[in-house]
């Protein structure tokens, strides 16, 4: 947690505090830190975390906060556990279409950046 005193000098780490661009950096690190710090079990990233949906406040800075969160090393398993206990019996396919946010996500950053790093378990079907 940044104490308030130290938040300006924190920000400053990602540039010019003049510049959006600098806010939007600290803002998405900040973000995809809360949320892989939060995580108590992997499907709540899905569903919640990195669920953005157009109503959502942060729905503009969605793909920043998704680049930044797939810097943490195991960011790409606790995505596929999350698939895996999201596909499992314990849920509902009404419970499934909740994570539609972050399908969309993906398949946004896909066509971004023309990578195929995380599919889609629908398409597979």
């Amino acid at each position: 947690m940044i104490q308030p005193e130290k938040f300006k000098p924190e920000v400053r780490l990602f540039g010019d505090l003049r510049y959006k661009r600098t806010w939007v950096k600290a803002l998405a690190r900040f973000e995809a830190t809360l949320a892989y710090k939060s995580c108590l079990d992997a499907w709540s990233l899905l569903t919640y975390s990195l669920n953005f949906t157009p109503d959502h406040v942060l729905y503009e800075y969605r793909h920043e906060i998704f680049d930044e969160f797939l810097l943490y090393s195991d960011a790409i398993d606790l995505i596929k556990l999350g698939f895996e206990q999201l596909y499992s019996i314990d849920f509902t396919p009404q419970e499934r279409e909740e994570a539609n946010g972050f399908f969309e996500l993906v398949a946004e950053q896909q066509a971004r950046t023309g990578l195929s790093a995380i599919e889609n378990p629908r398409e597979n079907r």
